[in-house]
């Protein structure tokens, strides 16, 4: 009689104990399944705030993979075309094949050397112009020197030695 009463024993209290895991179990899966629900809730939020933000991630990218040499070229045909009493004159535009990698921005970029004659006016206007058109040039080096008079520009200008540096995508 005592051994069929100690294997019951072991037996409820082997039900017991399997129950209470099983419960404890069952209390840790339902606030974890919570928690995920919280998450996909989370995430539909995020998701709804990034949404409008992704065309302009499309627009960044075709811009930084936009042809800069010949866009460049245009524009600034373009705008020494139309420059009136801010008269800038094109020395030089040159495009060196060189990509660097700009190791605090961990970016890649191509130097774009631009020489213009003309007054400070005109070209801080052209600059400007410049980097309003293609966010992706920034401002280098700027250098300033007199420029003496000659038969094609009869008045004293200043010349203008200006890089930019046209950061790319990297690809």
């Amino acid at each position: 009689m005592i051994i069929p009463g100690v294997i019951l024993g072991i037996i409820a209290a082997a039900l017991l104990i399997g129950f209470g895991t099983f419960s404890s179990k069952a209390t840790a899966k339902k606030l974890r399944w919570e928690d995920h629900k919280q998450r996909l809730v989370k995430i539909a939020a995020l998701e709804a705030k990034i949404a409008p933000m992704r065309d302009a991630v499309i627009y960044g990218k075709d811009l930084l993979n936009r042809d800069i040499q010949s866009a460049f070229s245009q524009f600034l045909d373009q705008a020494l075309s139309g420059s009136g009493g801010n008269k800038v004159v094109r020395q030089s535009l040159d495009f060196p094949p060189t990509i660097s990698m700009d190791q605090t921005l961990g970016a890649s970029y191509r130097k774009v050397d631009l020489g213009v004659i003309g007054r400070y006016d005109g070209m801080q206007a052209l600059a400007l112009d410049a980097e309003t058109k293609f966010p992706q040039l920034c401002l280098d080096t700027y250098t300033i020197q007199r420029f003496q008079p000659t038969q094609n520009v009869p008045t004293p200008h200043l010349s203008f030695k200006v890089t930019f540096k046209s950061y790319t995508d990297g690809q």
